[in-house]
């Protein structure tokens, strides 16, 4: 386990030693004292002990090269007495090597972060409440002591991307993880493209090695979903460009008979013509291509002979294509203007 366990029964001290442990990005677990933690002080990198539960853990704190005790507001010679001996950092004086000692527990998983491509910076705390993180306020190094470790992982996953921005793969892993670790993200947000990110604090073990898992850039977390990206892709792109294209090349008489055609028999009409044929759409996974030139006069023959065989005043039939945007895609709350 990459993380520590915290163990108290002083608010003061939980929330002190939370954010501290944000701003050095170490995952943070706290515990009441009733709680069965045994099994979690054993597989944590550091275990961290309110002063005012010293005597009643007893013999559970004996691993010194693992555990701290953190007092606040506990008289200095209370907490040596109670503590037999073993350091106490007190907060506030003792933040900054609080800090540092939280950054090297960190250290190992920011290491197996950035060898996966990931950027690792600093930002405001204030961001993880707004929910999101604009591009131009992550920096290389700290601008002041309460920033804290952010990790951009745009390189593996983006979401809320136009055709060509981002590839296939990675618009489906952001939604896959999005999924799976609803509350660890919280996003670089731009304009045009939003890349995941996050506080690494908030990353649990599993995220982080899903994470890891991404640094060969073809991986796929969730096939179904790459399905339904490459399928929404396809629909998007028909409706946005290539209808117009395919139809600014038909003849006027068909142009006539489309227009009195309902948009949805148009596209079945259309998925007919690429099943018969395989003249089709090709996803290179950045863009969709049509072939409108060879499409365009199969369309029109389709469109022809349904006219031909349909009696006057019939409605065209229609069948409702299936929604995957709605079943598949992560939608991203609305966030304020930027």
């Amino acid at each position: 386990m990459n993380g520590a366990v915290l163990t108290t029964t002083d608010p003061g001290i939980t929330t002190a030693v939370r954010e501290l442990a944000i701003r050095a990005g170490l995952p943070l677990s706290v515990h009441q004292p009733h709680e069965p933690t045994a099994a979690r002080r054993k597989t944590a990198t550091l275990i961290i002990v309110g002063a005012d539960q010293i005597t009643a853990l007893g013999e559970q704190t004996a691993s010194p090269d693992r555990t701290i005790i953190v007092a606040a507001g506990t008289s200095p010679v209370t907490a040596s007495q109670a503590a037999a001996g073993q350091p106490v950092l007190r907060l506030p004086q003792d933040e900054k090597q609080i800090v540092r000692l939280f950054e090297d527990t960190a250290a190992p998983v920011l290491d197996r972060l950035r060898a996966t491509g990931c950027r690792i910076g600093f930002t405001d705390l204030r961001h993880r409440r707004s929910g999101y993180v604009p591009p131009l306020a992550v920096t290389d190094w700290r601008r002041h002591p309460g920033q804290a470790v952010y990790v951009n992982c745009g390189q593996l996953a983006c979401g809320d991307a136009d055709i060509g921005l981002a590839h296939m793969v990675r618009r489906s892993n952001f939604r896959s993880l999005h999924r799976r670790f609803p509350a660890a993200w919280t996003d670089t947000v731009a304009d045009d493209l939003t890349e995941l990110g996050a506080f690494v604090a908030d990353l649990p073990a599993a995220a982080i090695d899903a994470l890891c898992s991404l640094a060969d850039r073809e991986t796929i977390l969730d096939t179904d979903d790459h399905r339904a990206v490459h399928a929404d892709d396809i629909v998007e792109s028909w409706a946005l460009e290539a209808a117009f294209d395919v139809y600014s090349r038909l003849p006027p008489a068909c142009r006539k008979v489309w227009d009195r055609t309902c948009p949805y028999r148009v596209t079945e009409l259309l998925h007919q013509v690429v099943d018969d044929t395989g003249v089709g759409p090709v996803h290179d996974g950045w863009q969709v291509r049509w072939p409108i030139t060879e499409l365009a006069p199969l369309l029109a023959a389709r469109l022809m002979a349904e006219h031909r065989h349909t009696p006057p005043g019939t409605p065209s039939a229609i069948t409702a294509l299936q929604d995957h945007a709605a079943r598949h895609r992560y939608r991203r709350a609305s966030r304020p203007s930027h």
